[in-house]
């Protein structure tokens, strides 16, 4: 398997995320409609689609592919894609502003942007960049990425869950007191 796999099933899973956000869209119109499910959506893409699968990306294929001779429509490409990653945060935090502040109006504007972005982002990745990107790893540069992916993955689950934790236990101290 190549270590675009992964990423492209992440892929399938975000455009899940998406349509679920296309339908509830419409029925954003006030402030009580910003509810669980909104908190749960920004958590999927904070954790899930950045903090993973953009870290894959950024930590690995983009660092293995940036020291190799990429020409320089693909060297453009990833460049490209490397400013959208950090969009997506910009829109990221904006959504959660507006599920903080209750605000029907932010957190509808902030999630349109998202699916927008993110379809062009998908479509970018999938048909213009990681199989092009492939013929400059070699067999073994792919196996090795997609060992650390499993690295890298396991550690992000435990990193987060630690923090709970950590964050529960200080708040239970914190009200024992």
């Amino acid at each position: 398997m190549k270590p675009i796999g992964p990423l492209m099933w992440e892929h399938r899973d975000s455009e899940k995320v998406l349509q679920v956000i296309e339908l509830v869209l419409p029925g954003i119109r006030q402030s009580s409609d910003i509810g669980q499910r909104f908190r749960d959506i920004l958590e999927y893409f904070r954790t899930y689609a950045d903090e993973l699968h953009h870290g894959k990306e950024e930590n690995y294929l983009f660092h293995q592919l940036n020291v190799k001779n990429l020409p320089p429509d693909l060297k453009s490409l990833m460049a490209e894609l490397i400013d959208e990653h950090a969009k997506t945060r910009e829109v990221l935090a904006l959504l959660a502003q507006g599920i903080s502040e209750k605000s029907a109006d932010i957190v509808k504007s902030s999630l349109q942007e998202l699916v927008i972005l993110y379809r062009i982002h998908i479509e970018k990745e999938d048909k213009h960049f990681f199989f092009q990107a492939m013929d400059y790893l070699t067999d073994a540069e792919q196996s090795i990425m997609l060992q650390d992916f499993i690295s890298f993955d396991s550690k992000i689950i435990h990193d987060k869950y630690r923090a709970f934790v950590d964050d529960l236990a200080a708040q239970n101290a914190v009200s024992q007191q």
